[in-house]
């Protein structure tokens, strides 16, 4: 990208052993009694002025409009009465004012309860293409990015993250979940599903359903929707840790809107 937002973890150099640890998919299956079960809750950012003109964020950031403050106030008042066990919300400004407001609405807020930015579920990186206009292909916004930098199209480098890239900062993000949780409950025993909140971005979103439930994405993510992924935890044969998990959801947990569209 070319905004000015720290870069992502390079994800290659991660031990290749997170990738191959165990996780098993079960799209809109219907998760097993008894074991540790977490409910996350993947919330898209208001509609900001990009949105609203056809341009491609990435990591560049725009603010929220009108409608997209009303939004996340909205989705707020839907979700008010939910007591979150913990909160992860992506790095991108858009992301951190639309959690702003969501959580003015919460009736159920401790004053103890961090929220903790992530970049590892900010938005994709979609290189030479951020800042453009929506369905540019990349010869165009390279011809685009060239000409606007005096510069060679073939002296322009992408740097736009691939899927395994966003696949494994979604493990990666997971697997910190798994470990909040298991810090929280030694036993993995709770009379309850833990509550996560994570406010992120629509891409993002797509991609982690696909990639981390093996279900079919929507075309589009509404601004503030709303889908929730159940998380159980389970263990190996002989393990006596849960060193694996699996993740479900169902067609009617995918882009809940809680407020009226025009």
């Amino acid at each position: 990208g070319h905004c000015d937002y720290p870069p992502i973890i390079d994800f290659k150099l991660i031990s290749s052993s997170l990738v191959r640890q165990a996780f098993t998919i079960k799209s809109r299956a219907k998760v097993n009694k008894g074991m540790p079960k977490i409910d996350i809750y993947l919330v898209r950012h208001g509609e900001t002025t990009a949105n609203r003109d056809e341009i491609l964020q990435g990591h560049c950031d725009y603010p929220l409009t009108d409608l997209g403050i009303l939004q996340a106030k909205e989705v707020g008042i839907g979700l008010k009465d939910i007591s979150w066990d913990f909160i992860y919300c992506s790095d991108l400004p858009r992301a951190v004012h639309s959690l702003d407001l969501l959580l003015s609405e919460n009736t159920n807020r401790s004053d103890n309860m961090a929220v903790v930015q992530t970049e590892l579920i900010r938005e994709l990186n979609f290189g030479v293409r951020e800042s453009m206009r929506r369905g540019l292909s990349l010869k165009e916004a390279k011809e685009i990015f060239a000409k606007k930098n005096g510069i060679a199209v073939k002296d322009v480098v992408d740097t736009s993250e691939s899927d395994s890239d966003v696949s494994i900062r979604q493990i990666k993000f997971l697997q910190t979940v798994k470990e909040e949780f298991l810090s929280r409950s030694s036993s993995g025993e709770m009379d309850r599903p833990f509550k996560v909140l994570c406010m992120t971005h629509g891409g993002f979103i797509r991609r982690f359903l696909r990639f981390q439930c093996n279900y079919p994405s929507p075309d589009s993510i509404k601004n503030c929707s709303v889908s929730i992924l159940s998380m159980e935890l389970e263990k190996s044969e002989g393990s006596e840790s849960f060193d694996k998990y699996s993740l479900a959801t169902e067609e009617d947990k995918v882009n809940i809107v809680y407020f009226k569209e025009e």
